[in-house]
């Protein structure tokens, strides 16, 4: 199983859209895939369960706030989605338990600036 978390201490840089593309991506390549959210706003979870029922299977990888819990053993590839400002012990405890990070930074000063430390 491969673990993908998309990050970046920045809110509105596109952490949950490219969270939903990846997941979706690798569904519709017919793989087993779950998709996470850590965000208070559930943004993932709300896509998830809005998404047309005919389009590729994408399971809902559930995470109680103070609970992080690998996805199920059948699982090809997890994607999880975090929120703005993840830092400190739960981020260090994310990224031991994930394969991959990927961060989306817009090209503007500023984004890169915000994202800098988090680097």
């Amino acid at each position: 199983m491969r673990k993908i978390m998309v990050a970046n201490p920045k809110g509105g840089c596109g952490k949950s859209t490219l969270s939903v593309h990846i997941a979706s991506w690798f569904a519709r390549h017919d793989e087993i895939v779950y998709l996470g959210d850590l965000d208070r706003q559930q943004s993932s979870r709300h896509w998830l369960e809005a998404r047309p029922s005919n389009l590729a299977t994408i399971r809902h990888w559930e995470i109680l706030d103070e609970d992080f819990k690998l996805p199920p053993k059948n699982c090809n590839f997890a994607i999880l989605d975090t929120p703005a400002g993840l830092h400190g012990k739960r981020l260090k405890e994310v990224l031991n338990a994930v394969d991959k990070v990927v961060v989306p930074v817009s090209s503007s000063r500023f984004d890169m600036l915000a994202t800098r430390e988090f680097f």
